[in-house]
């Protein structure tokens, strides 16, 4: 599924790509991988084209609440031990294009 949303007053359109939610096969645009997927004390963001790249991460419930606002660089590690098990999503945003991820957190 892709959403275009046009900017208003000259501000840059946005692109949201949201992967794996119906199971169908889709182009996907991936400039980094979430991982390991289920995490337990922590996952990271790896980039696919660049080493060094910096992201905007948001982690939301099910819900679409925004449990937590970080910015991280390629193969940083985010804790998780501020969420509960169960099912989230994580907007990882690279300045131009975000990917919308599934994440399973099973704290042992």
């Amino acid at each position: 599924v892709r959403l275009l949303v046009n900017g208003q007053c000259g501000a840059h359109d946005t692109s949201i790509t949201l992967r794996d939610f119906t199971g169908l096969k889709t182009d996907k645009i991936e400039f980094c991988k979430l991982y390991p997927n289920p995490a337990n004390k922590a996952f990271c963001i790896k980039s696919t084209d660049e080493p060094n790249a910096e992201y905007e991460v948001q982690v939301l419930d099910m819900t679409g609440r925004r449990l937590m606002r970080i910015s991280v660089v390629s193969n940083e590690l985010i804790s998780t031990q501020a969420l509960s098990s169960g099912q989230y999503l994580v907007s990882i945003r690279n300045g131009q294009q975000t990917l919308v991820e599934k994440l399973v957190i099973s704290h042992d």
